[in-house]
């Protein structure tokens, strides 16, 4: 016996007001990182390659009446690390170090610069410079970040002959925040002369309170 189901797809279909999110159409915004540390606006949103974002879990626990069973929810879990790869700059635009005379990615010294930030407090590694407690024994070194979604802007009565620039426009179709994320590791990637034509790349590891949608 068959049955006919007349199901119609609404996904993507006009005026349904329903459009998948691509998984490659977002930009991830540091700003407040880069402000407080580096006091410029570095355009940090060019370098990041991947973002793999956390569960947001409550544990089960076991509860019983009688003798029977029953999962319910207790205590919330803390969410897990967030990984972000970057690609590494070359540092030939304004990485130029003038006492050493070599060129420094821009995007690892700004990591560094935040790793320093959460290792306030502590002794320096090497010879590097950690910032100092300020006179309430605090430093800030946690900062939101913004990961924002985006589309294809409304191309509304745009044909392939008009506005060219505003076919290629994108506007924020959802944003997510993450709630004072602090700088946990950071790796560059294996080297092999084996692999070639591929980027090397700065895997890092943040820490969050929260991953909330505005």
């Amino acid at each position: 016996m068959r049955i006919d189901i007349d199901v119609e797809n609404i996904w993507a279909k006009a005026g349904s007001g329903l459009e998948p999110q691509r998984a490659d159409l977002w930009i991830i915004d540091f700003r407040e990182a880069t402000y407080a540390l580096t006091k410029t606006h570095f355009a940090t949103h060019f370098f990041a390659a991947s973002v793999s974002l956390p569960p947001l879990s409550i544990k089960a626990e076991e509860f019983r009446k009688g003798s029977v069973p029953y999962m319910l929810p207790g205590f919330d879990e803390a969410p897990g690390p967030v990984t972000i790869n970057f690609i590494h700059d070359i540092g030939t635009n304004g990485g130029q170090n003038e006492v050493t005379d070599i060129y420094r990615s821009e995007m690892y010294k700004f990591l560094n610069l935040w790793r320093r930030a959460a290792r306030a407090g502590r002794g320096g590694m090497s010879e590097e410079d950690v910032p100092v407690l300020d006179a309430n024994y605090k430093h800030s070194y946690r900062f939101d970040v913004s990961l924002n979604m985006v589309r294809p802007d409304d191309l509304e009565g745009v044909t392939d002959d008009t506005d060219l620039e505003k076919q290629h426009n994108m506007t924020i179709s959802s944003k997510y925040v993450l709630k004072k994320a602090w700088l946990s590791s950071l790796k560059i990637s294996d080297l092999n002369y084996a692999n070639g034509n591929q980027y090397v790349t700065i895997a890092a590891v943040f820490y969050v309170e929260d991953v909330l949608a505005v």
